[in-house]
């Protein structure tokens, strides 16, 4: 009898490891080990309605690696698929657990920070900017970053934040762009 129990017990776990593996799969961006677009915006959409719930901050930043496209035509794509690899896995490193990261699509990144204010969101991109250009020299980038408190009654969508921390991207790209 107790080895029909171990048995019935190995067999389910076995089913959920390659369940939790299977799941893994569906959500992770196999180059970067990071959340996939679905992934991301899921994580954001929940994040969102737990901030607008619970009357907290949000923020989000959006990433963009500047000047990637040269290491793709000069260096392959292999170079440039293993940059992604190590920009994804450096950026796990900076976040809190709490904290969610994925590839919003070809070499752009979305943080996901709750109970973040603009202070908390400064601090954390200033920590990722520091890691990416030690570890990374040949990678720089461009980010978007904006946080805010919620209300129940806030009608923002995580489109519009996005949207917002777009913006301030592009901002940032011209001014990287122009030298200053």
């Amino acid at each position: 009898m107790v080895r029909l129990v171990r048995s019935f017990f190995d067999r389910l776990r076995g089913a959920w490891f390659g369940f939790s593996q299977g799941h893994d799969r569906l959500t992770t961006c196999q180059l970067t080990d990071v959340l996939n677009r679905d992934a991301i915006f899921a994580a954001g959409e929940r994040e969102l309605k737990r901030a607008k719930r619970h009357g907290r901050w949000l923020g989000v930043v959006l990433l963009d690696l500047n000047d990637f496209k040269p290491i793709n035509d000069q260096l392959g794509h292999d170079i440039g698929d293993e940059v992604l690899g190590e920009v994804g896995r450096v950026l796990r490193r900076c976040v809190r657990a709490e904290d969610h990261v994925g590839r919003k699509e070809g070499d752009e990144f979305l943080l996901i920070f709750p109970e973040t204010d603009s202070q908390g969101l400064r601090s954390a991109m200033r920590r990722a900017l520091y890691l990416v250009e030690c570890e990374l020299e040949v990678v720089g980038f461009s980010y978007g970053a904006h946080s805010q408190r919620f209300g129940k009654s806030s009608l923002e969508t995580l489109a519009q934040l996005i949207h917002l921390a777009d913006e301030k991207m592009y901002k940032d790209k011209r001014v990287k762009r122009m030298g200053l």
